[in-house]
Formats: C-alpha cells, sequence, structure tokens
C-alpha cells in the first residue's frame, strides 16, 4: 500500500509493444526536435494524479486470466483507465535520445507506461530501457542484503546487521507492551 520508489532509464523516439526493450517496435518516430528543455516541461505535467492505461504486458487479471497471458496469444484486451499519483518525478540526466529519472509514486503505477505516455505527449514514443525499484514503504535498496552475503550466511549471528526494528519495519500498526501476565 506504501509508495514505491523507482530509477529508470527511457528511450525517445520507439514505442514498442511492451513498452520496454523486450517488446517489437510498433512506432518509429523521429526526436531530433526534442531538447532538454521540453522534457523537463514535459515531466511536470505528469506530477500529481494522473490517469494511466496499465500495459497489456501486465499481472491485472481480465476474466480470470493476467492480461501477460493475452498479450502472448497476440490478444490485446481494454484496459479501463486508472487513477495514480506521481508524487515525485526527477531528471537525473539527459543524454538524447537517453532520459534518466527517478520516480516515487503510488502503488498500481506502472513506469513502462509512464515512459509510453511521457513519449507520446513528446510526440515522439518512448519506452523503457531500465528499471530498478529502490524503495517500497519504509524499505530502501541500502537496506537489502547483498546477494554475496547471503551465498556467505553461516548462521543466525550474522543476521544482526540487517535487521530492522519492528517498529521501523512496520509502523503503521499500534504499539502494545505486554508483561508476564499476558503470557
Amino acid at each position: 500500500e506504501e509508495p514505491k520508489a523507482y530509477e529508470a532509464t527511457m528511450k525517445l523516439g520507439e514505442e514498442p509493444t511492451t513498452d520496454d526493450l523486450t517488446g517489437m517496435v510498433i512506432l518509429r518516430k523521429g526526436w531530433n526536435g526534442v531538447t532538454p528543455e521540453m522534457i523537463h516541461s514535459m515531466f511536470q505535467t505528469f506530477l500529481g494524479r494522473i490517469q494511466q492505461i496499465p500495459p497489456m504486458f501486465s499481472a491485472i487479471k481480465v476474466k480470470g486470466k493476467t492480461l501477460y497471458k493475452f498479450d502472448r496469444r497476440g490478444i490485446e484486451v481494454e484496459r479501463k483507465e486508472r487513477e495514480v499519483e506521481i508524487c515525485d518525478l526527477q531528471i537525473k540526466e539527459i543524454i538524447l535520445p537517453h532520459v534518466c529519472f527517478k520516480v516515487t509514486c503510488s502503488k498500481g503505477t506502472y513506469i513502462r507506461a509512464l515512459g509510453r505516455d511521457i513519449g507520446r505527449k513528446l510526440g515522439c514514443g518512448a519506452h523503457l530501457l531500465h528499471l530498478r525499484r529502490v524503495q517500497s514503504g519504509p524499505f530502501t535498496l541500502e537496506q537489502a542484503i547483498p546477494w554475496e552475503t547471503l551465498e556467505d550466511f553461516s548462521g543466525a549471528g550474522n543476521l544482526s546487521p540487517w535487521l530492522i526494528f519492528l517498529k521501523e519495519a512496520l509502523p503503521g500498526l499500534p504499539e502494545v507492551i505486554g508483561d508476564e501476565r499476558l503470557v
């Protein structure tokens, strides 16, 4: 239920079926007239509550089946617009045709669809090349246990640097302190 944060890179000039580099390109348009100023200005129009049509390649269920199963069979299913919230949207770097950005958003937001929609509004199409979730609610990527640490894990004593107090992990829950009578 909590907001999520992502780092992403989108490429202008192409719109594939999946809104990322794995899909078949269905639209190619020149991006040469697009300037960094135009991109900055367009990003600002996506802040706040927006309507978004989820991509076909997603886990949303229609008639009891996930959309990506329809998509894999080449069946286009009508999707309803959903309201999502873009809390923060910051451009980190522009090296045309690539735009690197960070977004903080509500649950249910599709960053691939956000990139697609920004590209459409710029008039040249776009898709994501890179997407990485860096935060989910109170949990950040910096708190994650590195894979190498897990591979070398040799016992519970090694967990202490990675433990998160329950009060921090579940801040929305009330705290109840008991005594021996509750045992």
